[in-house]
């Protein structure tokens, strides 16, 4: 996939330290690999450049990803203050028109809701529609990826952030920010992966097994 004639980017937000998880997520079994990596595989199986933002335990992000083709790891240095400032931090090394944000916690969503929030982005730009944020839904439910106008989403990531320790960031909600571009537009994939995140225990029982290496549940 191209956009404006070069590959699409996805910014992977895994710069967390999984407090609700009581453990580090990112590296926990999943179909043969990692939550991480099979997150960062989606994106490139879409045919899209994956930046990966690390914050807690970057050194071992980094060794994990490092020398990946079409794999970038930026790092956040201010990643505690919340995900509106890693997002900001991808987006910063972004080039692209378009820009795809993705949660590093759902490995579930494959590479097919790239390609259909891509597909509805050049429908409307041919129909003479406005760029909007567009989001992928399950069901009227809306999850990730997103695909974001670059330039109004760094304004918006930037005004979410706030600066480091400033009053006027939301405490690193990118809740407003989005609202600021006009709110999410769902976008309806088939798929149940975009909105399964592993945030708690039960999600980890739930979704990748209690033993690990256990075969995850095949989701449609």
């Amino acid at each position: 996939m191209t956009n404006d004639g070069r590959p699409f980017e996805a910014v992977i937000a895994a710069a967390g330290a999984s407090s609700r998880m009581g453990e580090w997520k990112l590296l926990l079994p999943c179909r043969g690999a990692t939550v991480l990596e099979i997150t960062v595989r989606n994106v490139l199986d879409a045919g899209l450049e994956a930046i990966v933002v690390a914050g807690y335990r970057a050194d071992e992000l980094e060794a994990l990803l490092g020398g990946r083709a079409l794999v970038r790891v930026v790092r956040n240095p201010e990643w505690e203050t919340g995900m509106a400032s890693s997002m900001l931090a991808g987006l910063r090394a972004a080039r692209g028109a378009s820009i795809f944000l993705m949660l590093a916690d759902l490995p579930f969503a494959g590479s097919d809701p790239y390609r259909l929030l891509a597909d509805e982005r050049a429908r409307r730009l041919e129909a003479g529609l406005p760029e909007a944020p567009l989001a992928a839904a399950f069901r009227g439910k809306k999850g990730h990826p997103v695909l974001v106008p670059r330039l109004a989403a760094l304004e918006a990531a930037a005004r979410a952030a706030g600066p480091a320790g400033a009053a006027g960031g939301d405490g690193g909600s990118l809740r407003e920010a989005f609202r600021s571009l006009g709110g999410l537009l769902p976008v309806e994939t088939g798929c149940e992966g975009v909105i399964l995140d592993l945030d708690t225990p039960h999600d980890r029982a739930r979704l990748l097994g209690d033993a690990p290496g256990r075969t995850a549940p095949k989701l449609r």
